[in-house]
């Protein structure tokens, strides 16, 4: 009962002394919601800029020739392309896709008139995602009707249509489809993590090396709280505060993600809430693991500035991974699981993927991440007998 109260008082001390810091309190809960805003905004402007060329898609196409090729007209028309003219001098066409007037010119040469035979051209800007994603559209209706004009030509001239297309090959997807939705899901657990080890950094500098610098630590050694406690108590404020902006960031993530694929059919759904509820109960060992490095780095070095160097560097050590796992995601056997941040992405990443938990690997992530924040801890516990780490003299 001693040992709790010791840490009730000391958690009460470092909270209020926090939430008394209104400016920092406002960026530490505005911080996890820049992430999911990012990732929301930029899906959003993949469905409303047609990134991934949607079947029901209605757009303008300019057109420079299209009396050449009337058939190929009409079969755009009737497919959502509204034709409109574009110039016809070169200069002028590459002026307009440049500027940004027309996001695409499709130039037709007079050598298709009375021919099923010609090679047309479409005048795009590779730096401009709208003028990709508008032309990726066209080229797509194109390569259909190409192919539709050739199984027609092939068939008139007696010709098994099948000579064409010899071989025909038939997927079958026993997982979620992968489009470009599915790849910003994936993101999810890297963020997640840098925001874990984010989260609580400068709470933790502002406990430790910053009460040093101020002189209050030394005060607070003088109070019938044994060391050990008082580390302690610092630690859970600091896991505290760490779980509430995780919480804020994982909600933030549910919401942007619904807003930016309802209106859309051919994205695949987000996460669903219960996803996002097992990747925060799950995320925490990985809290404690940060919380115990975090108070350990910030304890070894001299000054708030210095501490905030090595902290402001940590987050990227999940972060590299994460990404790296988007891509090339890994099986989470046992001796993987129990890797700390490691198992845990690839944790995440079953989770996002819809995958069955696997419970064994939940249990050797939990055991190995809490193993090692004890370790950690204990070294920081160590570190804190000092009189030289702690007074910094």
């Amino acid at each position: 009962m001693k040992t709790f109260e010791s840490i009730k008082i000391i958690f009460w001390k470092e909270s209020l002394d926090h939430l008394r810091d209104r400016r920092s309190l406002v960026l530490s809960f505005v911080f996890p919601l820049l992430a999911p805003l990012m990732v929301g905004l930029l899906l959003y402007f993949i469905n409303t800029n047609n990134i991934q060329g949607s079947e029901d898609f209605e757009m303008d196409g300019p057109v420079a020739g299209a009396e050449n090729a009337p058939a190929l007209m009409t079969y755009l028309t009737e497919h959502g392309i509204t034709l409109t003219p574009a110039p016809v001098v070169r200069e002028f066409q590459e002026s307009a896709v440049k500027s940004g007037a027309l996001p695409f010119i499709l130039v037709i040469p007079e050598t298709a008139v009375g021919t099923n035979i010609y090679r047309l051209e479409i005048i795009t800007d590779r730096a401009s995602p709208k003028s990709m994603a508008a032309a990726a559209t066209v080229m797509r209706h194109i390569t259909i009707y190409n192919r539709m004009e050739s199984m027609r030509m092939v068939e008139e001239a007696g010709f098994d249509p099948g000579i064409i297309t010899p071989i025909t090959v038939t997927e079958s997807n026993v997982g979620k489809t992968l489009n470009t939705a599915f790849l910003f899901y994936n993101m999810i657990p890297s963020l997640l993590t840098f925001m874990i080890f984010m989260g609580a950094v400068y709470l933790t500098i502002d406990m430790s090396v910053g009460e040093r610098e101020r002189g209050s630590l030394e005060s607070l050694l003088a109070t019938p709280i044994s060391r050990a406690n008082l580390l302690l108590g610092k630690s859970v404020t600091a896991l505290f505060f760490t779980s509430i902006i995780v919480f804020i960031n994982l909600t933030a993530f549910y919401i942007a993600l619904w807003w930016a694929t309802s209106s859309v059919d051919n994205f695949t759904p987000p996460p669903s809430l219960l996803v996002f509820a097992q990747l925060f109960l799950f995320s925490v060992p990985l809290m404690i693991f940060a919380v115990a490095l975090q108070m350990t780095i910030a304890f070894m070095t001299k000054s708030a500035k210095e501490a905030q160097i090595y902290l402001g560097l940590l987050p990227i050590v999940p972060l590299l991974p994460g990404l790296i796992m988007v891509f090339n995601p890994v099986e989470p056997t046992s001796a993987v699981s129990s890797i700390p941040i490691y198992g845990q992405l690839a944790l995440f990443i079953d989770l996002i993927s819809g995958k069955d938990t696997n419970w064994v690997g939940v249990f050797y992530s939990v055991v190995g991440t809490l193993s090692a924040a004890m370790i950690v801890f204990y070294l920081a516990s160590r570190l804190f007998e000092r009189e030289r780490t702690v007074l910094g003299s």
